[in-house]
This record gives C-alpha cells, structure tokens and sequence, in this order.
C-alpha cells in the first residue's frame, strides 16, 4: 500500500459509515443490490458508468485540483470553501454535527498514518472557516504534504473509491475474484478517461452549486479582503 493511499484504504476498512467521500456511493450500490435492481458485477458497471463517474470526477477529483492550486497559493479560504462545497452536496442539513464529528474522525486517522505531518494548519482552515473535514479535502491535502502529483493524488483518489464499491458489490452478489478483476479494470479504465476529458476544467467552477443553507458567515468573507496567508508547510 503506498504512502499516499493509506488514509482512503484505512478511512473505508476501519469506518466505512464515514459520510465524508466518494465512499457514500457504496451505501447506494448496497440499497440497490437489496432492491433488485442491480443483479451481476456488469449492473455494477453499468450504474457506475451512468451515474457516478462524471459525479467522482466533477465533484472530488476537480475538488482535489482546487485543493492543490490553493495550497500552493497558501490560500486556506480556498481550501475550506472547496471542503464546504462537498460536504454541502453529500450532507443533509440536520446531519452537520455528525459530519464534523466524521470529520474530527478523519484528522486523527491522518495523524495516526503520517505522525510526520503536521496538521496544525490544516486544523486551523477548517476551525476558522467552520468547514468539515471531508476525505477528498484531507487526502488532497495529505499528498500535497507528500509531494505527491496532483494526478497521481486525483487517480488514488478515484481508484479507492471504486475499488471500494465493486468489493461491497462482490460480497454482496458472491461474484468470483476473477470477476471482480476485471470489472474493476474496466471500471477504472473508462473513470481514468473520464478524468481525462474532464481534468482541464476550472477546479473550483466545476463543482455544482450548493445550497446557501450550508455556507456559515465566515464563508461570505470575500478572499480579496481577508488574509490567505497560511503557514508554508510544502514548497
């Protein structure tokens, strides 16, 4: 397991009802199998195909872009702004405590995973700005403390997520690990041409809007007249 993958691989095994990422869509696969509606390994594909590549893409890998770009302008405003547009778009308005809670949750599994870390700043973004914490925001700021590509962070990002629905859809139908194999190679092959066609958009632009219920005061800050400045943690 790479360095960089370790808190997505963690995140879903040791609590796959964090409702923070990608990882939410193994929820609605599993409802689905219960339903009937998805039967084989090929519904699998073809629901993912349909329903959630453009949306990984769109949302946590133009996410993960954004998350980059700012933290190399040392932008926290960005940061938290982009985190609060995910959690807006997953996260119903009566849930927002347990999604800080969630989010509280990821942070110490982060410094758990990289105690070499220090996320101090990170903390302070998200203290100041009233944002979560979601998996697409801690991960991208992760691998950019690694200095890690932000592609190779976007790609991560988006195998773990669909390598995490199409193991919750293996058990669920009993299909083989042969099976299992190649769907997950055909899964990937056409998310990593979706995020081909897609990666050039503006980062923060292409995420959709969200509701003005979820934007607390310190969010209508305008960026142009409050201090980005962060402490420098990755050149």
């Amino acid at each position: 397991m790479s360095k960089n993958s370790r808190l997505l691989h963690y995140a879903y095994v040791l609590d796959p009802s964090l409702p923070i990422g990608s990882f939410p869509f193994v929820s609605e696969l599993r409802q689905h199998i219960t339903e009937g509606s998805i039967t084989a390994l090929e519904d699998v594909e073809a629901y993912m195909k349909c329903h959630m590549h453009s949306l990984m893409v769109s949302m946590d890998g133009m996410a993960i872009k954004g998350i980059y770009a700012a933290s190399k302008q040392y932008d926290g405003w960005r940061i938290a702004l982009i985190d609060k547009m995910l959690h807006a778009q997953r996260t119903p308005r009566d849930q927002l405590s347990s999604a800080r809670i969630s989010g509280q949750r990821l942070l110490k599994l982060g410094k758990a995973l990289y105690p070499w870390i220090d996320f101090r700043d990170l903390q302070k973004i998200l203290q100041r700005y009233r944002a979560v914490g979601t998996l697409p925001t801690v991960h991208a700021w992760i691998n950019f403390q690694l200095g890690a590509d932000m592609e190779q962070a976007v790609i991560t990002y988006l195998n773990a997520a669909v390598n995490a629905c199409v193991e919750e859809a293996t058990k669920q139908l009993n299909e083989t690990q042969i099976s299992k194999k190649q769907a997950l190679q055909r899964i990937m092959k056409d998310m990593e041409q979706e995020w081909e066609n897609g990666k050039d958009a503006e980062p923060v632009h292409s995420i959709k809007p969200f509701p003005a219920w979820n934007l607390g005061a310190a969010y209508a800050v305008n960026p142009l007249h409050h201090n980005k400045r962060m402490l420098p943690t990755h050149p």
